[in-house]
């Protein structure tokens, strides 16, 4: 059975992960305020203790207008989190997916889909 850490477990994404998880995993769901990933030794503890094979990195700041006039919260959270749970599950050997959204991409260009080549660009044309 795999052993999994999500984060952002009880947003959106986290409990489509929930409805739809295969009986042969082993999910360790977590969001605030049992994890924070601004803070480093939440994150550290929650991994410690799930001991994951793999983390799911669902949590972020989605707050897209709020992100423009908090950018040092919005920051902390979807850089330095995000960070700190990759160097987390690199310490352990756990593979580490992070979800995005299209908001990374110029809001100029209208598309219906992005490739894993294409170049982000989040502040604009």
């Amino acid at each position: 059975m795999k052993k999994v850490l999500v984060t952002g477990g009880n947003g959106q994404l986290g409990n489509e992960c929930r409805l739809s998880q295969p009986h042969s995993i082993d999910a360790t769901y977590l969001d605030i305020p049992e994890l924070d990933i601004t803070c480093a030794e939440q994150v550290r503890q929650a991994v410690s203790e799930a001991k994951p094979e793999i983390i799911l990195h669902l949590a972020a700041w989605t707050d897209v207008d709020g992100a423009e006039t908090q950018p040092e919260s919005a920051f902390r959270v979807n850089k330095e989190g995000t960070q700190t749970l990759c160097e987390e599950a690199q310490s352990v050997g756990a593979r580490f997916i992070y979800v995005s959204t299209d908001y990374v991409f110029p809001s100029n260009t209208h598309q219906e889909s992005w490739g894993i080549g294409d170049k982000p660009k989040p502040f604009g044309p």
